[in-house]
């Protein structure tokens, strides 16, 4: 994101400008993926690691349509995202 300008900090903050620039359009979606994330370096509890994986079944469309949007957008620019 700092390629274009936008310098963040934290994942929050990642996702919220991510959104703002409409490079992501669920934000909900998005900011549940970061909770999900969260919780399960500390999710010791079986039953809420079950929800959690039933919660990434879910994200998985989601997420591998932003990602060809985004490969096709770099590609088309002339450009590759960074790792950065």
């Amino acid at each position: 994101m700092l390629e274009q300008g936008i310098e963040t900090k934290t994942p929050m903050e990642t996702l919220k400008q991510a959104y703002a620039v409409d490079w992501i359009q669920n934000e909900q979606t998005w900011l549940q993926m970061l909770r999900d994330r969260n919780e399960t370096s500390h999710a010791y509890n079986e039953e809420k690691a079950r929800s959690i994986y039933e919660n990434i079944l879910g994200y998985f469309p989601e997420m591998k349509r932003i990602f060809l949007e985004l490969k096709e957008k770099f590609q088309s620019e002339g450009s590759e995202p960074s790792d950065d």
